[in-house]
């Protein structure tokens, strides 16, 4: 079995929760991971140890774009019999299957694909939910109904029966599902994101991912409060660089052909969102963007709050991700083009 998963706390957390439900410690080890930021290309030297007479490959938080196409294309092509459980959120990806060629609807027809595809919660969390499922409901997948009520504290299966079964999702798995999905339900969920930022090793195999099942409360809360520290000196900090935060008029080609036109308001940092504060909504849209010296590309972060979806201009530069967050990575500054 193998995993391929996104480079961020979703992804690593839906890989997480694949290690612990689907495998174990003694016939996996690191190599079976494999992270994508959905920057360069993935090596498919892995699929060459996968068993010929049937394997797993599970793509976890991870938009359907021609990287990832290509990979599906190439295990189907040489080794037929394994298994690919594509498991994802983003915008990209619905977008993307109305769009397929025809040849490659063929491919992603194919009876040996699992595709679980959902815009209500994190890659992570449908991860979680199809762990949960039995054998029955996983071969109807499309034909299930999730209750997420009581703020995301549980969710019930129902097919075809009245019958409901309800699971608890781990306190550590809402935070990550209410950041990602920008929900915003939990007022601690920025807490959470700051101190579990601290982490050094995140890596799916790593023991830090066993509160998901554990939901050690003392380690949730050591991370709220260290959280609370880094928050009080990241508003200090963010607004000197604020003080350097410049505007561009970006352009872009929707999904439907038209050309449209904004005011970005820009700054050269990392981070995320919060770094603009309440200047966020005011603009349609806003931007982070740095350099990786690794990779010698400018990788950029934008944003809205003002119902301009970002996803289309993410990809119109070949990115993706939401309409109220996505990315993308080019070779040299965007204002300079």
């Amino acid at each position: 079995m193998f995993v391929v998963h996104h480079n961020d706390d979703d992804g690593r957390c839906a890989a997480a929760i694949v290690q612990r439900e689907f495998t174990s410690f003694e016939t996996v080890d690191e190599h079976n991971y494999i992270e994508y930021g959905h920057s360069g290309e993935i090596a498919h030297d892995f699929i060459e140890e996968l068993r010929p007479m049937g394997d797993s490959v599970y793509i976890v938080d991870l938009a359907l774009d021609d990287v990832i196409i290509q990979l599906i294309r190439d295990i189907l092509a040489q080794k037929p019999n394994t298994k690919i459980i594509h498991i994802d959120h983003h915008e990209t990806t619905f977008k993307r299957m109305e769009n397929l060629s025809d040849e490659d609807k063929v491919i992603m027809s194919n009876e040996n694909i699992t595709k679980f595809y959902r815009k209500d919660a994190c890659g992570a969390l449908l991860t979680y939910i199809y762990s949960c499922m039995t054998e029955d409901e996983r071969a109807h997948i499309d034909e299930m109904y999730y209750d997420f009520t009581e703020e995301g504290s549980h969710f019930a299966f129902f097919l075809d029966t009245p019958q409901q079964r309800i699971y608890r999702i781990p306190m550590m798995l809402r935070y990550i599902n209410d950041w990602d999905t920008w929900t915003h339900a939990f007022k601690e969920t920025k807490y959470f994101n700051l101190g579990f930022g601290c982490v050094g090793d995140k890596h799916p195999m790593n023991p830090v991912w066993d509160i998901l099942y554990g939901n050690d409360i003392t380690i949730i809360d050591k991370y709220l409060k260290d959280g609370m520290a880094i928050y009080s000196y990241k508003e200090s900090e963010n607004r000197h660089k604020m003080k350097f935060a410049h505007e561009y008029n970006i352009s872009w080609v929707t999904r439907d052909g038209e050309f449209k036109q904004t005011t970005m308001l820009c700054l050269n940092s990392n981070g995320n969102s919060t770094v603009f504060g309440d200047k966020i909504n005011e603009y349609d849209v806003v931007c982070l963007y740095m350099y990786h010296g690794d990779t010698q590309k400018w990788y950029y972060s934008i944003y809205s709050t003002r119902g301009i979806d970002v996803s289309e201009i993410a990809e119109y530069y070949g990115g993706g991700g939401h309409p109220g967050a996505s990315g993308f990575q080019i070779d040299d500054l965007i204002f300079l083009r």
